[in-house]
């Protein structure tokens, strides 16, 4: 889903920005593969921040706030049952972006926190519910929140279907895509409360598939060595929202411009 996964290709350069924002210095692939002329439209409302890890950006049954399109950090959406109990349901890193808003003072069904820490591009709300009278930009976002959509149905699917080993399989393989091959900077406990199980589960589920040769796990780290075996592991809850981007996304940048 990642530069790797998908290439979209770049819009050229723009004149100016904050930050020197243009296509080439954007770092996420969404902002990316718009037409120049949108990507110009918005580069003097999108700042560039750096988020700290497991930091809260949005919260649900809250207004939301901004809208944040990250290049080098991933963002987890969880859905809360009783405000403290949580589970996540999707990733994003440098090829999307946050919840969309199209009013200002929109609620937010879901949770949004920082997985891995680093940069991205934040917008406010009232400036990107500005900026979706834009055909074309419109188009884009409704595509990747179609995107999301199918990613929230293979979460659930592998919730509720999968053991802890193949859960944990899709996992990584998600946010390998998105680290485009490097290290996993990860404890136990965060994915633990990321998949609703104990840690103990997470432990052993890791020395599994590390037995297996899929990865090498160390304090704090995890290694991909082997996708393949984490694709068997996973099975059809992985691969089928990587390609449903794919699809959806090239068909709307070649779309009318």
């Amino acid at each position: 889903m990642t530069g790797r996964e998908v290439n979209t290709g770049s819009s050229g350069a723009l004149d100016g920005g904050p930050d020197g924002l243009d296509s080439r210095t954007v770092g996420n692939t969404f902002l990316r593969m718009l037409p120049t002329r949108v990507l110009a439209a918005l580069a003097p409302d999108l700042t560039r921040v750096d988020l700290k890890p497991r930091e809260l950006l949005i919260e649900e049954n809250r207004a939301v706030p901004a809208v944040w399109f990250p290049e080098t950090a991933v963002i987890s959406m969880l859905v809360a049952a009783d405000g403290a109990r949580s589970i996540e349901i999707g990733m994003i890193g440098a090829e999307g972006l946050t919840d969309l808003v199209l009013h200002p003072g929109d609620k937010a069904a879901l949770r949004s926190s920082v997985l891995i820490p680093g940069a991205a591009l934040r917008m406010e709300a009232e400036d990107f519910s500005a900026a979706m009278s834009d055909p074309c930009f419109d188009r884009c976002v409704l595509a990747f929140k179609d995107v999301l959509s199918v990613q929230f149905a293979y979460a659930a699917l592998s919730h509720g279907t999968s053991t802890i080993d193949a859960r944990l399989a899709r996992w990584i393989l998600m946010l390998d895509d998105r680290l485009e091959g490097g290290a996993i900077p990860v404890v136990h406990n965060h994915i633990a409360d990321l998949l609703a199980v104990r840690r103990s589960g997470v432990t052993t589920a890791l020395h599994v598939i590390e037995g297996m040769g899929a990865i090498k796990s160390v304090r704090g780290m995890i290694l991909v060595r082997d996708r393949s075996v984490l694709k068997r592991l996973a099975a059809a809850t992985y691969g089928v929202p990587e390609l449903e981007y794919g699809r959806l996304m090239s068909r709307v940048s070649d779309g009318p411009r």
